[in-house]
């Protein structure tokens, strides 16, 4: 995180949002295409390849570690206030969480086969048989592994923030 710090200190970003007074409330918000795209590749994370969401994911992790405070707020703030019909990487991800638990609801034995997956991608267990359900599973785990890292983040800024 302190790297990008000195990386983005040429760029003088504010270092708190602008209040709502010197906003233009009446603008429609439109998140740009980079973040529109990466917003609808998350929201297909239990349904693409294990390589792309592990792209997805790296780039979206790297941008929330920008020292920016809106890019901060948009990001990892879930409290965020959103105009109606907008979304943040947050509601993309109880979207998905909600898509999931009605899917995991048809697939047998899941937590069994969640377990093995992850196993195979760790290397702790030898290929085998193919597992019905792969990509969500892999999805899953992928999706897993990334709020642990939105979290991980979110504790380092604020940490970094709080301490001279």
């Amino acid at each position: 995180f302190r790297d990008y710090c000195v990386i983005c200190l040429r760029w003088e970003w504010p270092g708190t949002p602008r209040s709502l007074e010197k906003c233009n409330l009446e603008a429609s918000f439109f998140e740009g295409h980079f973040l529109k795209v990466l917003f609808e590749r998350m929201g297909r994370i239990l349904d693409q390849p294990y390589d792309v969401n592990l792209q997805v994911t790296s780039v979206l992790s790297k941008l929330s570690l920008f020292p920016h405070p809106h890019i901060h707020e948009y990001l990892l703030d879930p409290y965020v206030n959103l105009a109606s019909g907008c979304r943040s990487l947050f509601s993309v991800i109880v979207r998905v969480v909600g898509d999931l638990m009605v899917r995991i609801q048809r697939i047998p034995d899941f937590t069994p086969k969640l377990l093995l997956v992850r196993k195979r991608l760790l290397g702790l267990e030898p290929e085998g048989p193919i597992i019905d359900h792969m990509t969500l599973l892999e999805g899953v785990i992928v999706l897993e592994e990334f709020c642990k890292e939105l979290a991980a983040i979110a504790f380092v800024k604020y940490h970094a923030s709080s301490t001279p």
